[in-house]
């Protein structure tokens, strides 16, 4: 006999959950983590891009010569908060994938560390995900299906769930932390993936049956 748990949607009736959403040139999310509410933030970010060659990810940047940035060049995945392009990187494809950082080191599926400085620097711009702040990098192709951040000292900051709202279609990312829509800030509508239901969520039940 099958045994399963009730299904709970983690969002609002309003709001209908789904796999990912994806950018497509002119869309961004403005996270609002910046120096004065998360001096050195810790991301965990599920995603996959089909542009490996030249894609931001998610990025942070201070104004001047300093930055904070996980990203696509060359066929590879680099992360960097220095003031110079990192020589590190990991081999990069078109998979999903995901990313973490600590105080120290970046990674990618719990893989290799790669040692990094990855000090926020003071500034009052705001982390963004699928475009740079104050810089021209901006995400094609990109896919995102969760994105968790996290104060140095462990406070959940972000839960980031892509969604759309039911009543207009409109596709956006909403936070389980805060009970927010966050909107898309620039121009035009991401694209989204299917509507997560109790097919999808497979961990939501005791085994595969009980006897």
């Amino acid at each position: 006999m099958n045994v399963y748990l009730p299904f709970t949607a983690r969002l609002p009736s309003a709001y209908q959950e789904v796999e990912y959403i994806q950018s497509s040139w002119t869309q961004y999310i403005d996270t609002w983590i910046n120096y004065s509410n998360c001096p050195t933030p810790l991301v965990e970010l599920r995603f996959k891009t089909n542009d490996i060659y030249d894609n931001g990810i998610i990025w942070f940047w201070n104004g001047s010569s300093k930055w904070w940035l996980f990203w696509c060049s060359l066929n590879k995945f680099k992360f960097t908060a220095q003031s110079t392009w990192p020589s590190d990187y990991i081999d990069a494809d078109d998979l999903w994938h995901t990313f973490k950082n600590t105080s120290s080191s970046w990674n990618i599926d719990n893989g290799s560390s790669i040692s990094t400085n990855a000090t926020m620097w003071t500034s009052w711009y705001n982390i963004w995900l699928f475009k740079a702040n104050n810089y021209s990098l901006t995400s094609s192709n990109l896919y995102i299906s969760y994105c968790k951040i996290y104060s140095s000292n462990g406070v959940l900051m972000r839960n980031f769930v892509p969604c759309y709202r039911k009543s207009d279609w409109v596709i956006w990312l909403y936070d389980l932390a805060n009970s927010q829509f966050y909107t898309n800030s620039w121009t035009g509508t991401f694209s989204k993936g299917n509507d997560v239901t109790m097919t999808e969520l497979k961990n939501a039940y005791i085994g595969n049956w009980l006897s």
